[in-house]
């Protein structure tokens, strides 16, 4: 499962989270991950005024090609039990870049999505 990190959708409701972003998806993916460390993001669940959207891609591939996506990991310097998802960082795997027209980009994902589960 991925949860689209640009698809905001807004929401006026004080009972749900909410996220504020400002910037473009690419350009929020660059800059938040640069640091790879947990600490980095706990200061991104602030302000808000959307909502972000998980859904669930199944991408099918032919044997000889890839999904189209560098997926990357954050670093903890502490232990990763540590780590607690908030709407802005529900995993610390993201997708890092996504090839324009590949299989990965067909199924919707996108620069800076993040990767909640692979597999049932």
């Amino acid at each position: 499962m991925f949860t689209n990190s640009g698809d905001a959708v807004p929401d006026n409701s004080k009972s749900k989270k909410k996220v504020h972003f400002g910037e473009t998806r690419t350009d929020r993916a660059k800059k938040l991950f640069r640091h790879y460390t947990v600490g980095s993001y706990d200061s991104f669940d602030a302000l808000s005024d959307c909502i972000i959207e998980e859904k669930t891609v199944v991408l099918q591939k032919k044997d000889n090609e890839g999904f189209g996506f560098v997926l990357r990991g954050a670093k903890a310097d502490t232990p990763i039990e540590e780590f607690t998802p908030t709407p802005a960082f529900p995993a610390l795997q993201y997708l890092e870049s996504v090839d324009e027209g590949g299989v990965a980009w067909q199924a919707g994902l996108r620069t800076g999505d993040f990767l909640i589960e692979v597999g049932q």
